[in-house]
This record gives C-alpha cells, structure tokens and sequence, in this order.
C-alpha cells in the first residue's frame, strides 16, 4: 500500500520529534496531483491535518509529482488526495503510507511512536474510508458518540490511562 519508487524521495530525518508533512497544491478533483514533502518538527506551530484510512490491497496505480519527483502511488491513497485537495489553497496533511518510508525500519521504528502526538497536535484528523467502503453508514452512525468520547475523554487535554474501547463502549451505552 503506497508508492512504488523510482527515485529516492525521503531525506533522512534527523530530530526526534521531525515529520514529513506532505503539502498537496491546489486543484480541480480531474487535475494531477501535484505536491512536496517537508520534514517539519513537532514541536512548531505548523498546521497540518492528519489522515486516518483503510489500508487496502490495490493493484492501481496513479502517477503524482511530489517536489521533483514522480511517483507511482497506489489507487486508494491517490483517490484521498484527490478528494482532499483545495481548488485555491494548498493543503498540509501528514498520513502514514506516503509520509513515513516504509522500505526503512529504522525509520518506522522512530516514527511510529510519535503518532499519538502526530495525530493530537494536527489541526483536524481526517478519516478516509473510500468509495467503496460497505461499513459507511454504520461508521458515521458511530462518528458522533466518538466525537462525545474525544471531548469528555481529554476535556483538560491530559490523556488518561484508561482503555479507548472501554471509554467509547461507555459513552455509546449512555
């Protein structure tokens, strides 16, 4: 799930805290998608929304231009980029597939435990669940209790220790 590489695309990240935020440039849905990684740290005051998507066996492939670079990227995450884009302004978004590089372990190794604060520090976290996807209905009936849950959860913005599952179980009983 992902790219195909033809070219080295990531630069080595150097802080503990540095992300790749992908920045896609503006268009209509039918234009090609045109973008540029940035390595960014967490701790700056950058604005960025973060992606959450079903990851899925996909043969498809669609070419994209990130910074100079061409790229073969795999059909469900080129769609998300297509329906994300703005028609006037660029967009930051930062997801796991394109933006972490998943032929080096040292780097998933770094990277994966930064998600929690990826995702906390985002503007607005994004779900993609694809055209096709059969659960959709139930998902958003679900959308509202855990937006309750996130709410009630961190209303001081300090996590607790609890278990999400038995939280949002919790608030969809009451």
């Amino acid at each position: 799930e992902g790219i195909a590489m033809t070219n080295p695309l990531y630069k080595k990240l150097s802080g503990k805290q540095e992300i790749r935020v992908l920045t896609l440039h503006p268009g209509k849905a039918s234009d090609p998608i045109v973008c540029h990684l940035t390595s960014v740290n967490l701790d700056t005051a950058l604005e960025y929304d973060a992606l959450s998507y079903q990851w899925t066996k996909d043969n498809s492939f669609i070419n994209i231009t990130c910074g100079d670079t061409s790229l073969s990227v795999t059909g469900n995450p080129a769609r998300e980029l297509q329906a994300l884009r703005c028609l006037a302004s660029p967009r930051a978004i930062w997801a796991d597939a394109i933006w972490i590089n998943q032929n080096d372990a040292d780097e998933k190794l770094k990277q994966i435990p930064l998600m929690r604060d990826i995702y906390a520090k985002a503007r607005f976290v994004l779900i993609w669940l694809g055209p096709s996807f059969r659960g959709v209905a139930a998902a958003f009936k679900v959308l509202p209790y855990l937006a309750i849950a996130g709410w009630e959860r961190h209303p001081t913005g300090i996590p607790d220790t609890g278990k999400q599952e038995d939280f949002v179980a919790r608030v969809i009983k009451e």
